[in-house]
């Protein structure tokens, strides 16, 4: 008679992340560097970026709103995603060029 082999899921997920740990690729963080300071440059601005993701309606909405949620205009998503026109903050009547 044979007996099924027991597994413990959480010892070897933990023992798998563990062996991920420090294995991003350089590539990946230069991604989140980049994201990071774009985030940063419009946060600067009193901006952001929201995503809703079209549960009411079914149409995915990508703004850029200030800091109290208004939004200031729609953004495509492949300003997004790496469009090669990134994402620029909208420069307010008085602002320094």
């Amino acid at each position: 008679m044979q007996v099924a082999q027991v597994f413990q899921l959480d010892a070897a997920r933990a023992r798998r992340d563990a062996r991920r740990a420090g294995q991003i690729p350089g590539e990946v963080w230069a991604e989140v560097q980049a994201a990071n300071a774009l985030f940063e440059e419009l946060r600067s601005q009193g901006q952001h970026v929201v995503f809703d993701d079209g549960r009411l309606n079914g149409s995915t909405v990508i703004a850029l709103c200030d800091l109290e949620g208004r939004m200031l205009r729609e953004v495509s998503a492949g300003e997004v995603v790496g469009s090669p026109a990134p994402i620029v903050p909208m420069r307010r009547p008085g602002d320094a060029a």
